[in-house]
């Protein structure tokens, strides 16, 4: 192996998956993908669909359950041929919640298949009950959207538009959503042209040699990360709120074992499948296991080599092995990210060194749908939480989810393309927890809606658990949800985060209030210099917030 010539060839691959990240969130119609980059792209391999290298921007949720979904559709399209795409979002089927839309395309040099272009891009509205598919109380996923298996949407280079339209007739807003399909294409479209000259460049044999040469790299450098935990078994234990029907807590279980050069994950004692949509297939949860390694251990590449020493051991009949017909709107979400905490946890167990406090791990998916000026809209928004603190610093402020590196869309454009008002985003002062080194600061948004009638829907959590502190330190505050009516009352859901359907006003508006980080270490070790620092930047004062 060739150390130089490997490293610039990781670079050239993770290059090319970037440049199909950027061409994508360009070109899309909807603010998620664009402005938030709720998408992702990457090459996978012919074989198995294990990832090879994946855009350095790509959302963290989409590491591992692309190439899950790449392997299932290998697994049962056997007649695909150079220049077809294909489309799905079937969450049984290695995929997320049905809004994230992917679409597969094999890739071809010279007449012989090489390895496959993918990307994931999150549409604004997939059908289904609830506009924006964040519904809480659906007990099915036939009430979550338009579920599709592997289908050929491009037939040698040709849009087949009878596919295309099938699946605009069933979704709202169906313009918006032809221009995100349209947007992913051609970021694949892009990827092709780019993998041509990179093939050209080192001939494909080469090519092949350094791909398999990149995975046997990307797993040493797992190995040595993990050789560095001590051996033994750890357990540790975190909750979501409820399933948005019910009220009941579900428990994440999760035992790790390390074994010189080998991690073991086991969720057994994990709550069952529940009926409402806070379930997760087994590859969303998968998934969230390796995001949280990513986080503890930086270094790790984006390559199925990686995860060749980490094994997920998910029994049935939980709700982290979700099957069909079971709703899972969260499980991009609010599930994946009590998972990472979870693991993040109880690798700290392991090793004292990654201990930290709990992050705020809820997105507060928040959907607005109404008309305005007889135009049908549907906004999808979310703010920022606090990261946990950690030995040797504080928590980030207003960071995005663990399982995401979205970004928030600017304030003046949702204003720009929706009838809304932000009358406040800041921080939420007071919501970091105590400690030694403070909890990162949540945000918190006062929306005002100006069209004369609206439904806003929430999928949260967080709002009866807070994020923990560690070795000492307090934990974060919680989630939450209000809505002040312009004639002076004040709306609180029964389920604290999460709210389906309410209906609104012109003048009603919209208070959410993020959680903080937890902290870490004996408050009583912080120093005086970082406690007046706090006190002049405001950040222990609690500012506005109603209802706790």
């Amino acid at each position: 192996m060739n150390a130089a010539e490997l490293a610039v060839f990781s670079g050239v691959v993770e290059q090319l998956c970037t440049e199909m990240d950027v061409t994508l969130e360009r070109a899309a119609f909807s603010p998620i993908i664009s402005e938030a980059t709720d998408r992702a792209c990457g090459m996978y391999a012919a074989t198995d669909g294990g990832v090879i290298a994946q855009g350095h921007r790509g959302l963290p949720i989409f590491v591992g359950i692309m190439q899950f979904s790449v392997e299932a559709f290998i697994n049962e399209v056997t007649d695909y041929e150079d220049g077809d795409v294909y489309v799905l979002n079937d969450p049984y089927r290695g995929g997320t919640h049905l809004m994230d839309v992917r679409i597969i395309a094999p890739y071809y040099y010279q007449g012989e298949l090489v390895c496959f272009l993918a990307n994931t891009a999150h549409w604004a509205d997939i059908g289904g009950a609830t506009p924006g598919g964040f519904g809480t109380w659906s007990t099915s996923i036939h009430a979550e959207g338009l579920r599709i298996p592997p289908t050929r949407i491009v037939k040698s280079g040709q849009l087949d538009r009878n596919v295309l339209n099938l699946i605009l007739e069933n979704i709202r807003i169906p313009q918006e959503r032809e221009g995100d399909l349209l947007a992913q294409l051609n970021a694949l479209a892009v990827g092709r042209v780019r993998l041509d000259a990179v093939i050209d460049r080192y001939g494909l044999e080469r090519f092949r040699e350094l791909c398999g040469e990149l995975g046997d790299y990307a797993e040493r450098l797992a190995r040595a990360q993990i050789r560095k935990i001590p051996n033994g078994q750890f357990t540790a234990a975190d909750f979501l709120d409820d399933d948005g029907i019910g009220f009941d807590p579900l428990k994440i279980n999760c035992s790790l074992t390390v074994q010189d050069e080998k991690l073991t994950f086991d969720f057994a004692g994990t709550s069952a499948p529940c009926q409402g949509p806070i379930n997760s297939p087994v590859g969303a949860s998968t998934s969230a296991v390796l995001i949280a390694l990513m986080h503890l251990f930086p270094n790790l590449l984006i390559n199925s080599g990686t995860f060749r020493q980490i094994e997920v051991n998910i029994p049935d009949e939980t709700f982290l092995s979700a099957t069909y017909p079971a709703p899972v709107a969260a499980c991009a979400s609010e599930v994946p990210s009590r998972v990472i905490d979870t693991v993040m946890e109880v690798v700290g167990k392991a090793d004292p060194e990654h201990a930290q406090g709990g992050a705020c791990s809820t997105s507060v998916n928040f959907t607005l749908h109404g008309t305005d000026g007889g135009r049908e809209y549907i906004m999808y928004f979310f703010a920022g939480g606090g990261y946990g603190a950690f030995d040797g610093g504080d928590g980030l402020n207003n960071a995005c989810a663990t399982i995401s590196m979205s970004q928030v869309p600017p304030i003046e454009l949702l204003e720009e393309w929706y009838p809304i008002t932000f009358e406040r985003y800041e921080f939420r002062g007071g919501s970091g927890g105590d400690g030694e080194f403070r909890g990162g600061l949540g945000a918190q948004y006062l929306i005002r809606v100006n069209s004369d009638t609206a439904q806003a829907s929430f999928l949260g959590d967080r709002g009866k658990f807070p994020p923990k502190g560690a070795s000492g330190g307090s934990d974060g505050s919680m989630t939450t949800i209000r809505i002040l009516r312009n004639d002076g009352s004040v709306y609180i859901p029964d389920h604290v985060s999460k709210d389906q359907d309410v209906d609104l006003v012109k003048g009603d508006r919209i208070f959410v209030a993020m959680p903080g980080g937890g902290g870490f270490g004996d408050p009583a070790l912080r120093g005086d210099d970082a406690r007046e620092r706090d006190e002049r930047a405001g950040i222990l004062v609690h500012s506005f917030d109603i209802g706790g």
